[in-house]
């Protein structure tokens, strides 16, 4: 099992009600971008924790691997490129989400043993990007926080 942080600004609302994940393959000029291509790692049982606006509001359980799947939001075939890939997930929301600020110094001081790839810059605000892993200790961390 391994844990993912996924980045739903934009989204958050359609994929917890549609129970997926989803991401473009590729920009609409061809080019691969990392935190797309997480999408191909994600496996069965893994947990991927949502930020939505300085929050963690949920977290849910990868019901299965990637696999392709157009564009599913109605307004986004201007922003996204229509092929893409989609986990189903099952969304647990948190009673009280996880407002990251409250946390940051705790937080920070484990994702700085992650490296590369970060979701969270050394200001405490989210990366640009949408999916990122977690190494085991950050997700532990996250979901010892999480009161369902």
């Amino acid at each position: 099992m391994a844990y993912w942080w996924v980045s739903q600004n934009k989204t958050h609302h359609e994929e917890k009600n549609g129970g997926y994940l989803w991401a473009p393959k590729n920009t609409k000029s061809g080019k691969n971008i990392y935190h797309w291509d997480t999408m191909k790692d994600v496996r069965k049982g893994d947990i991927i924790f949502s930020y939505f606006r300085q929050y963690i509001v949920a977290y849910s359980i990868a019901q299965g691997n990637a696999y392709d799947s157009n564009n599913p939001f109605r307004d986004a075939g201007e922003t996204w490129e229509i092929n893409g890939r989609k986990i189903d997930a099952s969304y647990t929301n948190l009673l009280r989400p996880i407002y990251i600020p409250d946390i940051l110094a705790e937080l920070q001081d484990i994702l700085i043993k992650q490296g590369a790839h970060k979701p969270l810059n050394v200001n405490g605000t989210g990366n640009q990007g949408y999916l990122f892993p977690l190494i085991d200790e950050a997700g532990k961390y996250l979901l010892s926080k999480c009161d369902k």
